[in-house]
């Protein structure tokens, strides 16, 4: 498995998606639990808990390194 779905408990998050209306674009979160299946992580954004899409989230520091690249390059 790529390493950038491998997910612990307290590992900062960026929410990638704005399909929900009580959590923006771009927010950060904390994953609360790692449940035994690869494709939802348990996570809290804004005091909202949810399971989530392995897709629609992303480690903020993986996040940060490709917005700095980006930055970069522009």
């Amino acid at each position: 498995m790529n390493d950038r779905y491998t997910f612990e408990q307290g590992d900062l998050v960026v929410c990638l998606t704005d399909q929900y209306g009580n959590i923006p674009h771009l927010t950060i979160g904390v994953v609360t639990s790692v449940p035994n299946a690869f494709a939802l992580i348990n996570c809290m954004f804004n005091e909202v808990r949810g399971s989530f899409p392995t897709h629609q989230i992303m480690h903020l520091d993986v996040w940060q390194y490709h917005e700095d690249k980006e930055e970069t390059c522009a």
